[in-house]
């Protein structure tokens, strides 16, 4: 508040006023003498006789709000048993029959930690999120890959141990399936 528009009688009527209704210049409430040595007094009111009157402190932290904050017992999540992929759905129960059944069907009522991707699952499903063409495109890369290092294998190998590859190979002949190692 700007007091510098008001003349200095104003300012001293103003000042008396604040007096008279028993606050300070700096418009706080002043201490009443009791509550400067009894600091676990309440805050209360004066009645008309001028008695005491304690008015109710509420002190939400200590107090709560009286159930205002307590969730309803239904909607509840459930979770499903992990499928064959280790996933598991998240579904809502509304009331307790509902929960009772899910639960004799063997969904948890804690939601679930998480589990490990199996690598090879993870890169299936990699595989899977490609389109047809992509897919193709990598599966010659990777075939492609193949070779070069199979290429290289074969260029360190010395004349005697690529002459008995190559008869081992023709021996087998074109298209036949390697023998299984049991």
């Amino acid at each position: 508040m700007d007091l510098s528009s008001f003349t200095p009688e104003q300012v001293e009527q103003l000042k008396k006023l604040l007096i008279n209704q028993q606050t300070n210049a700096d418009g706080r409430s002043t201490f009443v003498p009791r509550q400067r040595h009894n600091l676990l007094e309440k805050p209360g009111i004066k009645d008309e006789f001028g008695r005491y009157i304690p008015t109710p402190l509420f002190i939400p932290s200590a107090e709560g709000l009286h159930g205002v904050l307590e969730p309803p017992p239904f909607q509840q999540l459930l979770w499903s048993p992990p499928n064959r992929k280790g996933e598991q759905t998240e579904v809502t129960a509304h009331s307790a029959k509902e929960v009772h059944d899910y639960i004799e069907l063997g969904y948890q009522t804690k939601p679930p930690i998480g589990h490990e991707i199996d690598p090879l699952e993870q890169i299936q499903a990699q595989f899977d999120a490609l389109s047809e063409e992509d897919q193709q495109l990598l599966i010659e890369a990777q075939a492609m890959d193949k070779r070069a290092r199979l290429q290289a294998a074969l260029a360190n190998l010395s004349e005697r141990d690529l002459e008995q590859l190559v008869g081992k190979a023709q021996k087998r002949g074109p298209g036949r399936p390697k023998k299984q190692i049991a």
